[in-house]
């Protein structure tokens, strides 16, 4: 597991969480052969050896994340960059090694976790693991096809794992086979240069920077991103790193720099003054056309059910902040709009932002860690959400908006007040967008995503009532007390 915050069901269900006193009896106890409980490590990716018998079953169980400030800020603003994608990925296979420690080891890993699911399954990704895992993880996708057929013959999912699970504990002869075949042509795969080629300008960068050579620092990364080396996508990142190597020596050139940063990449640090808020805008018609567009990035049905998967896990109450507000800002382009978070990108304005068409918008402020048996919404919410309307009639004057406050209270409490008419999405109501958006995206099974008309996908929409109209007034409700 990424955290001992994520153990509860594990717990709840007999498992034995170890931390930082106990690890070393619990594993101690695994090699001498007590495995009457499932064993927990939180946050334990490298380090630890289990060999042979002490793990014959790994499940990871949701993705890793940074521990130190600097990567958890650097995922934060670039969580698709080769950096972030590779951190991540080598504490995956770092972990899933844990349980295979010599030519003759073997173990059964099992993943779980939406978001795991989705980094593993999406090809960009895995090219980032070794040839062997990568290989692995492909003939997993292989095999989880094949079961899908004998479910599909009626042998219950649990079955058809079991079955799997045993094949290779007990080793069957024929799934031995079966692996040394698939295996056997696997490569190793050599070292990125490119990416290695950046990482040394960055520590050449950063040693003349400590050195007090702020210029030499500059220069570095400034020739870098003129050699073409670097990524659009991480373009802002080292215009950023340049702004912090002049901010000592020559401010307003730092300040420039910081202003074409955050053009470049809005969840970056945002400058004092240069910025000015670009209006979000979306014209009227294509709606269905844009949902066409963003079925047809994914490969076929289970690599796009894995992603909005994984997008409605997180709209949940008890869901971290950003990740729930994430999941919001991704799911506003699955159903065709397009959408941004004001407060991380601009460090002003609501949550998130939807625009619908050219007119019309729908502003969120998002409390998801909000106990769920609060029953009320307090006066700091309240203010939050009036600070958020004056935002949006500052950029957005004589825009049709729908403004919601995602809690689970459905009243004010007394010392609360609201300028402006807004409307509460409860939990009972977030059940329902997520139940109606996930029932959408299921019809598309089974169809070929090349192939749709726009026309069927708009009789979709209307069908599970995720219209215009239908998320005007269906999916939340007016507040008991406006006093």
């Amino acid at each position: 597991m990424p955290s001992f915050a994520r153990c509860a069901d594990w717990k709840a269900l007999g498992s034995t969480i170890a931390d930082s006193e106990s690890v070393g009896d619990v594993i101690k106890s695994l090699k001498n052969g007590v495995f009457q409980n499932t064993l927990v490590l939180a946050n334990r990716y490298d380090g630890i050896d289990l060999p042979d018998d002490t793990c014959r079953i790994l499940v990871f169980d949701s993705k890793p994340h940074s521990e130190s400030l600097i990567d958890l800020y650097e995922e934060h603003c670039r969580p698709n960059s080769e950096a972030s994608l590779m951190r991540t990925l080598r504490s995956v296979e770092q972990g899933m090694g844990r349980s295979v420690r010599g030519e003759k080891d073997y173990s059964v890993i099992i993943a779980i976790g939406s978001d795991l699911v989705r980094l593993l399954r999406q090809k960009s990704s895995r090219k980032y693991l070794s040839s062997q895992m990568a290989a692995q993880i492909e003939l997993g996708l292989e095999l989880a096809e094949l079961a899908q057929e004998e479910v599909d013959e009626g042998v219950t999912p649990t079955g058809v794992l079991n079955g799997l699970v045993k094949q290779c504990i007990d080793r069957d002869g024929d799934w031995k086979t079966f692996y040394a075949e698939q295996m056997s042509n696997v490569m190793p795969s050599g070292a990125n240069e490119r990416i290695l080629k950046i990482y040394e300008q960055e520590l050449l960068a950063e040693q003349a920077y400590v050195a007090g050579d702020y210029a030499t620092a500059a220069l570095t990364l400034q020739k870098m991103l003129d050699s073409g080396e670097v990524n659009v996508e991480d373009k802002g990142w080292y215009l950023q790193e340049i702004a912090r190597y002049y901010y000592e020596v020559e401010r307003p050139e730092s300040q420039k720099l910081q202003v074409a940063a955050h053009k470049s990449n809005r969840l970056l640090l945002k400058p004092p003054t240069g910025v000015t808020v670009a209006k979000l805008t979306l014209i009227s018609q294509g709606r269905a056309e844009r949902v066409t567009k963003w079925l047809g990035s994914f490969a076929n049905y289970a690599d796009m059910d894995v992603c909005i998967s994984d997008i409605l896990a997180r709209l949940v109450f008890g869901m971290k902040a950003d990740k729930f507000e994430q999941a919001l800002d991704e799911l506003s382009f699955a159903l065709g709009f397009v959408g941004e978070r004001p407060d991380k990108e601009w460090k002003e304005g609501p949550d998130n932002l939807w625009a619908l068409d050219d007119t019309q918008y729908i502003l969120f402020e998002c409390k998801s860690e909000v106990s769920i048996t609060r029953a009320e919404i307090d006066k700091r919410e309240t203010e939050q959400m009036n600070r958020s309307s004056a935002w949006f009639d500052k950029h957005y004057a004589g825009m049709k908006v729908k403004r919601l406050i995602v809690h689970p209270g459905g009243s004010l409490q007394s010392a609360a007040a609201l300028t402006h008419e807004v409307e509460v999405v409860r939990e009972a109501d977030l059940r329902k967008l997520v139940r109606a958006a996930r029932e959408f995206f299921k019809s598309f099974e089974g169809k070929s995503f090349t192939d749709l008309s726009a026309s069927h996908v708009q009789t979709l929409i209307d069908a599970h009532k995720l219209s215009v109209s239908d998320l005007f007034r269906i999916y939340s409700r007016r507040l008991r007390d406006l006093s």
